[in-house]
């Protein structure tokens, strides 16, 4: 399960590059939604990909607890009231916590996930102790652990966070994601391998 798919890349990703063939992607904006749809289509991965309008606060009322091994998410960033809100209010519900808030976000994954199902998540650097907080608060403990550095030599704006449901506390921290080689913006070998 994509909660928050927007557009549907993830789930394209994971059907195309990796094969996955029983992705459900769920999407509460309209407009989103229609490009998901759009871009599914466009891919032809009608079969493997199955699209879902829907609010992630109520993912109870559309599906059975229990329903999937892994949730993927990469929720808003920005609290309600920090930074600068997009005056597109498409773009303002994507980055601030204005339909949903992180806990939501961690309820709907511990609902959705079968015991010792996995939850994976790209989240802020500077918001890793609330992340943590609010996924224990859930019975989600973390498990793996990434710092996303944008140069080898700066701090890390996103973390990479893998938690299971009902899971030991036996975290590991893997080496960091340094995703530019230098100040040209050339991506370092090892993201390349990923996009390319």
């Amino acid at each position: 399960m994509d909660l928050g798919t927007g557009c549907g890349i993830i789930p394209l990703v994971l059907a195309r590059r990796l094969g996955r063939k029983d992705i459900t992607a769920l999407e509460l904006q309209p407009r989103l939604f229609s490009l998901a749809e759009r871009n599914v289509y466009l891919n032809r991965c009608e079969r493997e990909v199955t699209l879902v309008q829907g609010d992630l606060r109520r993912v109870g009322e559309q599906f059975p607890a229990g329903s999937f091994a892994h949730v993927v998410c990469n929720p808003p960033y920005r609290a309600r009231a920090s930074g600068r809100s997009s005056l597109s209010i498409e773009k303002a519900i994507a980055r601030h916590e204005l339909a949903c808030e992180l806990p939501d976000v961690v309820r709907a994954a511990a609902h959705l996930l079968v015991p010792r199902g996995g939850l994976c998540l790209v989240y802020p650097a500077s918001r890793f102790s609330d992340l943590v907080s609010v996924l224990r608060l859930h019975r989600m403990e973390p498990r793996t652990v990434r710092w996303v550095h944008s140069r080898a030599d700066r701090p890390a704006k996103l973390v990479l966070l893998h938690a299971v449901k009902g899971g030991r506390g036996d975290l590991m921290v893997l080496p960091p994601l340094v995703l530019h080689a230098d100040d040209d913006h050339a991506f370092t070998e090892e993201v390349r391998a990923m996009i390319l």
